[in-house]
């Protein structure tokens, strides 16, 4: 994936975010992709709305980490986020009851 692709699909998480099942939540979500153009981003649930930026959490609810292709996997929908941990293609620390409800935050593709 190239540099622009992955910045690409990172500004398209918060318009695929949904609000309305979000209500009550107050977390920070760590992204650590790997692979080319792999880096660290904070995907921030604040007041029902996704933000994304580059960087790290000083405290995330969760830590994910994966191959930046199979995020794009995951976000259209090809891959399932349980499956995908299962096979070890993404990695989770944290509240991980948080993080297998994760999906049900955006709508697919």
């Amino acid at each position: 994936m190239t540099d622009t692709d992955l910045s690409k699909l990172l500004n398209q998480i918060p318009s695929a975010f949904n609000p309305a099942n979000a209500a009550g939540l107050d977390v920070d979500i760590q992204l650590h992709l790997v692979g080319e153009n792999g880096g660290d981003w904070v995907m921030g649930i604040h007041k029902q709305r996704c933000t994304i930026q580059e960087g790290t959490a000083p405290a995330p609810r969760v830590t994910i980490q994966t191959h930046s292709e199979d995020l794009k996997a995951l976000f259209d929908g090809r891959m399932n986020i349980t499956r995908a941990f299962m096979s070890g293609k993404l990695h989770l620390q944290g509240d991980m009851g948080f993080a297998m409800s994760l999906a049900k935050l955006f709508r697919k593709g």
